[in-house]
């Protein structure tokens, strides 16, 4: 009968110190599985800080994310809070407010009520204008769009349903054509379910 040989290396061989960290390593992948630790809930917010042109990951618990989708201007490569009233200033006398809602049958389906208006101050509704939305993950260009136009719903406004393939970051850019404005609004909408 052959002698039995042991799994690693004698102390102080070449390559113990790696076969020693190779079954560490396996360890603690085995015990996170045991331990369910994939399972904690966590979830993956792309809006961490920004190196360049790409997005460093933040990981973040399931109860430090909003409770709902929040929507934010894009000004300049950053993303700005909208102001507190809701208006959006989109270009030359057009005004604009954004409202997002979701139905629990559909948890990735969002629904933007856009309200296009002129002079402020009486917010004369814009109609005959038309709206399309294209959308893609904030900061990965190859992921891929999702497109829609915008369909009239009342004296100004215009609404946008977009069926998006997964929560996260989405830069959903609003292409309106007014009568005499044609302007693009860049929003980054925030994503939960």
């Amino acid at each position: 009968m052959g002698q039995l040989v042991p799994p690693f290396r004698r102390p102080g061989s070449p390559g113990w110190a790696l076969d020693i960290s190779i079954g560490a390593i396996a360890l603690t992948v085995v015990a996170a599985l045991l331990l369910g630790w994939p399972q904690l809930p966590v979830a993956t917010a792309s809006s961490g800080v920004r190196v360049g042109s790409s997005t460093v990951a933040v990981q973040l618990p399931a109860a430090a994310m909003p409770s709902d989708d929040t929507l934010q201007l894009l000004v300049g490569g950053t993303p700005q809070p909208l102001a507190a009233s809701g208006e959006i200033p989109i270009g030359g006398t057009l005004f604009g407010q954004i409202v997002v809602s979701h139905s629990n049958d559909q948890p990735l389906l969002r629904n933007l009520d856009i309200f296009l208006y002129q002079n402020p101050s009486a917010a004369q509704p814009v109609v005959g204008a038309s709206v399309q939305a294209v959308a893609h993950m904030y900061g990965m260009s190859g992921m891929g769009t999702v497109q829609q136009v915008g369909t009239p719903s009342g004296t100004g406004h215009y609404l946008v349903s977009l069926d998006l393939p997964m929560p996260g970051e989405w830069q959903v850019d609003l292409i309106v054509n007014a009568a005499t404005e044609h302007p693009t609004i860049e929003t980054i909408l925030y994503v939960w379910t």
